[in-house]
């Protein structure tokens, strides 16, 4: 082989697997919020949009492809439907191509792939579609790690671990990078709780450390009335939200909206949320905002037919500080709705397939049509 030769060969090697100088480094976008959503364009392909700092950025699929996005809306992995032969891997936000795996003959299960370690260095990939067999690739050089593993479908406790906890149908729920959980204890003494599916009988809702076993809070679930005002006949751990740094947890109770800080181990004044029991259903769990001062849930007006008018959906925003509610109405059914990375607006994702930006200051901007699906990425709280 030639010097020249040999030169293209190392050039090649190394551009496949080092990024590229004029791309935005990593560690500064994951210092950036975004809101990343699907769009189907009218030549029927999918569009994948990052919208970060009201900036867009598309990057169209092409048919046969398929895709799965890191946590963080950082980056991507495409691939085809049918006869792979690569994954390849690039920056969402410029379209930077920086791997490119090799699709290999006992990867049987195409598209059946994901992102894993901190830094989104690792590649998952599925061996079978209907099995529970993966390896584990480094992204940059494509070596697999290790053997074949399995993932563990199985809860991680017992009721050794979690006294009280349905092993049948556990109710549990991890406060990110802690050893703490909320879960359903059970209090029955007869029976053998290993076959229980439900709490026939009394049962808490409790803010456990798994690490010194002990409780932190036994929080005062709701009654029969409250848990179907909420707009669910069971009262799961859905309805306990956690803010982005687990300081705060706001649930409803007998006693109205609680938000516990569990940093002081004190309880919140929200009694501004009540003034709308008369007024309002109120349905949907909450959702904390980024910077940890609001929390949004949906309401829908009082009817007096059987049926709720969910074309109709009003935005409640508190605030902790001031202990204010503020409404933001928006005459649309919708699918779902996040808050935008700086706290100052929800994106709407509406059941006409719309994106709008509900503003604290009441505007709503139509941000695209045809949207299909809707993903955020906010940064660690400081």
């Amino acid at each position: 082989m030639s010097k020249l030769s040999v030169f293209y060969l190392m050039m090649s090697l190394l551009w496949l697997s080092l990024p590229s100088s004029a791309q935005t480094p990593l560690n500064e976008l994951d210092e950036v919020g975004r809101i990343v959503y699907i769009q189907r364009l009218s030549s029927g392909e999918e569009s994948i949009v990052s919208l970060v700092n009201g900036q867009t950025r598309s990057f169209t699929l092409n048919s046969g492809e398929c895709y799965r996005l890191s946590t963080d809306l950082s980056q991507i992995l495409i691939s085809q439907t049918q006869n792979p032969t690569s994954i390849r891997v690039y920056i969402l936000n410029d379209e930077t191509r920086l791997y490119e795996i090799p699709w290999r003959r006992d990867w049987q299960a195409p598209c059946n792939f994901a992102f894993s370690g901190t830094e989104n260095e690792l590649l998952l990939v599925g061996l079978q579609s209907d099995r529970t067999d993966y390896v584990t690739l480094d992204l940059k050089t494509g070596l697999q790690m290790g053997g074949i593993n399995q993932r563990v479908i199985s809860p991680p406790f017992d009721e050794s671990t979690l006294p009280g906890l349905l092993i049948a149908n556990p109710m549990y729920r991890f406060l990110p990078n802690t050893s703490l959980v909320i879960y359903q204890r059970c209090l029955h003494k007869d029976s053998d709780i290993t076959t229980l599916t439900y709490c026939s009988g009394e049962d808490q809702w409790v803010l456990y450390d798994t690490a010194t076993r002990t409780d932190i809070e036994i929080f005062q679930t709701p009654d029969f009335n409250i848990a179907r005002r909420e707009g669910l006949l069971d009262f799961t751990f859905n309805r306990f939200v956690v803010s982005p740094s687990t300081q705060y947890i706001t649930y409803p109770s007998p006693r109205g909206r609680m938000i516990y800080d569990r940093f002081n181990d004190r309880y919140l004044d929200a009694s501004a949320v009540e003034t709308l029991n008369t007024t309002y259903y109120r349905t949907e769990p909450a959702q904390w905002s980024p910077n940890e001062h609001k929390f949004a849930f949906v309401v829908y007006p009082v009817q007096t037919g059987p049926e709720i008018e969910i074309d109709n959906a009003v935005f409640v925003v508190f605030d902790l500080a001031t202990n204010t509610v503020q409404l933001l109405a928006g005459e649309y059914g919708f699918i779902e709705y996040h808050w935008f990375p700086e706290s100052d607006a929800i994106a709407v994702h509406t059941k006409a397939y719309e994106l709008y930006r509900l503003g604290l200051d009441g505007t709503q901007t139509l941000i695209a049509e045809n949207v299909e699906r809707v993903f955020t990425y906010y940064p660690p709280p400081q």
